[in-house]
């Protein structure tokens, strides 16, 4: 015998009116993309010094004397190279919201698109791919592009002929090296086409090397620079971690280094201060953790615009 709540459930389908509803994705997101590149096209790179940034942004043929078969990609066109993974969109991220609005356009659902929180409204999450650079072998070669962007990333209409259920939603993501990013959304078992909706602002794009056993890559130069390069070496001082043992009691500005640019990467591991890059959620000066391969906070990857840690080891 069904209970009063199925009887009471069994009733609001019975009135219920078939009607279109909307769905919303927003705030930041972007695209990202990585292939796996043959030693010998890295080693021709290195060894002309070439600057993938300039490279992968060329439409001006500046780069016609590299032979096609050690090109990682066509100059100009770096979402060529995305064997391991490419996806573009939200990011999962409670900084996100989904949003469903009725056929009047007032909101009828909203939910923060982290995984806890879709997770706690009966929200199906689950990934659809990816990769993540911590499961590269010690020889593999991989090139990296991204660009983030920030604004609408879905619209898509979801015709209803049941009251709307979070439970029969479900959303996708891909692993991007830790930058989780959505890659389609179904509602009862059919996916919503939300393309109508991709409508942002770009804030960052950056392009790089990644190499498996975490050697330090070559410094590039720039064909667009005619100035003679400065062959002084820079003497870097050494650099040592916070104090992990009370990391928000930083030392006084005397013992902290200058400011490093995000291409320098610590000789230690450990955690530094750093800026985090104005183009992602919660912008602003923290204390974030070097791992030797990437930059993350409370064990998430985050992308940072500087560093500095401590002229002297307070460590012991």
């Amino acid at each position: 015998m069904a209970t009063k709540e199925q009887k009471d459930e069994l009733v609001e389908i019975l009135k219920f009116t078939p009607r279109t509803y909307t769905m919303y994705i927003g705030g930041y997101g972007g695209e990202s993309y990585a292939g796996r590149v043959s030693k010998e096209s890295y080693e021709y790179f290195k060894e002309h010094k070439i600057d993938l940034e300039e490279f992968a942004s060329d439409w001006d043929d500046k780069f016609s004397d590299v032979p096609s078969e050690l090109q990682p990609f066509s100059p100009g066109s770096p979402y060529d190279c995305d064997g391991l993974f490419h996806n573009s969109g939200a990011e999962l991220s409670n900084l996100n919201e989904i949003r469903i609005d009725d056929e009047h356009g007032n909101e009828h659902w909203v939910c923060a698109a982290g995984i806890n929180e879709l997770e706690d409204e009966g929200v199906t999450v689950e990934e659809s791919g990816g990769f993540d650079f911590d499961d590269l072998e010690e020889d593999d070669i991989v090139f990296w592009g991204g660009q983030g962007e920030k604004g609408s990333f879905f619209e898509g209409e979801i015709y209803l002929k049941q009251p709307f259920d979070p439970k029969k939603l479900k959303v996708s993501y891909e692993n991007c090296d830790g930058w989780w990013i959505i890659s389609y959304v179904e509602y009862d078992g059919e996916e919503i086409d939300g393309s109508n909706g991709y409508s942002t602002t770009g804030k960052w794009s950056e392009y790089k090397w990644v190499l498996g056993d975490n050697v330090e890559t070559y410094e590039p130069v720039s064909r667009e620079d005619d100035e003679d390069e400065d062959d002084e070496e820079s003497s870097w001082p050494e650099v040592h971690e916070t104090n992990t043992d009370n990391p928000i009691d930083f030392p006084s500005e005397s013992l902290k280094t200058d400011w490093f640019p995000v291409d320098v990467k610590p000789v230690h591991k450990g955690t530094y201060e750093a800026v985090i890059d104005a183009a992602w959620p919660l912008s602003g000066m923290r204390m974030v953790e070097w791992t030797g391969r990437s930059w993350k906070e409370d064990g998430n990857k985050v992308a940072i615009l500087k560093w500095r840690g401590l002229t002297e080891n307070v460590n012991g």
